[in-house]
């Protein structure tokens, strides 16, 4: 993913990889200038640059405020592009326990609890808070997809888990099909989510 640094001679942009290494990139063409390896389980790995040492968590980021008043900005104006993927991924990694996000969703009208199976119809899809879910893929992996389930755990069997390839997710935050929400602000009141949700559970 790309991130971007504060220095002391101004902002930096850099190519990071999970794999184990940074690459600070020329600013107009890509070009990598410099690399360094780097332990990604280390919080506290660091970079020096001109003499400088940076910590690699440090990268620039914009709060859950101002993404959701980036976010509306971009709605109002139908302008996905004034929103990128990278710095809605940052926001995302470094403002996560604030993240929420509501979206409408399927639920399953049936399970077999025997074999951990249920269906979803796709007849009625309902307005739900959902919150990040390390389930099959980490924070390491939300570059590539991002998982959510529901922030009510009363909801969470009529639901499971909601798999996005990153770049769609994006799309459907920028287009307004999703609408992204401070749990701070949020709290305990799920006044959106459904109150009456069945399913039909089949004994094996």
């Amino acid at each position: 993913m790309t991130r971007k640094y504060q220095t002391k001679t101004g902002v930096i942009t850099t190519w990071y990889s999970s794999f184990g290494f940074i690459q600070h990139l020329d600013e107009k063409t890509s070009e990598v200038l410099e690399e360094w390896e780097i332990d990604p389980k280390d919080k506290d790995a660091t970079f020096c640059i001109n003499g400088e040492t940076i910590r690699v968590e440090d990268y620039i980021f914009e709060t859950i405020d101002t993404m959701i008043e980036r976010l509306e900005e971009a709605v109002t104006k139908k302008d996905r592009w004034l929103v990128s993927e990278e710095a809605l991924l940052a926001t995302f990694l470094k403002d996560t326990d604030k993240l929420g996000v509501v979206m409408d969703v399927e639920t399953f009208d049936t399970v077999i609890p025997g074999l951990g199976f249920g269906i979803k119809s796709g007849k009625d899809r309902v307005p739900m808070l959902m919150i990040p879910a390390e389930h099959n893929y980490k924070k390491e992996d939300w570059h590539y997809k991002i998982e959510f389930t529901p922030a009510k755990e009363e909801n969470r069997p009529f639901v499971g888990y909601e798999s996005f390839y990153f770049c769609d997710f994006c799309s459907s935050l920028t287009s307004g099909h999703a609408r992204l929400v401070n749990l701070e602000d949020v709290g305990t009141n799920y006044d959106l989510d459904p109150t009456n949700l069945k399913m039909t559970v089949l004994t094996t």
